[in-house]
């Protein structure tokens, strides 16, 4: 498998490769042999950096599986939330949009990493500074999709969904998931997801 970092590297050579040739191209004289397959060969150059700059453009699109409108309620040490917004996700990734007055005001992106407007940061990082260092590292992905978390601990099935109650020396959870909501509450760190269908 090619390493971003070559790809990265090839870039930047070939593009410095580019200019210097377009300003020695500047210089030479029209009937030149010479130049003429200079010439030829910055286009062929410049091709290759096209088709490159294609490759990392096709590679940045998202393609989301779901798109849902949310009734979201947050509220954490850092984020204090209540309106509308977007949960999106797809197999690699987990897209998370809110809105205020019609505007977006804070997007999360999960995946291996967990983005937001001030970066990205470890799964850890986020836990311990946007919610509990105590949490599992997988928990907020669980919340927005609806998943058991702590891997099903104390999990107990009802008759449309399930219930996870969780208490020790650091935490006190109360996760209900249902087929319209998704109901998570820390009562010992103050942390509550309201997630709602908008219908």
């Amino acid at each position: 498998m090619i390493k971003i970092s070559y790809l990265l590297d090839f870039f930047q050579n070939s593009l410095v490769r580019l200019l210097h040739c377009v300003r020695n191209d500047n210089h030479c004289v029209r009937n030149d042999g010479h130049c003429e397959e200079e010439r030829r060969s910055n286009l062929n150059l410049a091709s290759s950096l096209l088709i490159v700059m294609l490759f990392f453009s096709a590679c940045s699109v998202k393609n989301y599986e779901q798109t849902k409108t949310k009734v979201i309620i947050i509220k954490s040490p850092k984020i204090k939330f209540a309106d509308t917004g977007y949960v999106r996700n797809s197999d690699e990734k987990i897209e998370l949009e809110l809105f205020m007055a019609g505007k977006c005001i804070e997007k999360i992106s999960v995946n291996h990493l967990i983005c937001v407007s001030d970066g990205c940061m470890s799964k850890s990082s986020f836990n311990k500074d946007y919610l509990s260092a105590y949490y599992d590292e997988d928990i907020l992905q669980n919340i927005l999709l609806g998943t058991p978390i702590y891997g099903g601990k104390n999990r107990v099935k009802t008759e449309d969904g399930f219930e996870q109650n969780i208490k020790d020396e650091h935490v006190e959870i109360s996760y209900k998931v249902i087929p319209h909501a998704i109901l998570f509450k820390d009562k010992k760190n103050n942390i509550i997801f309201n997630i709602k269908d908008t219908e």
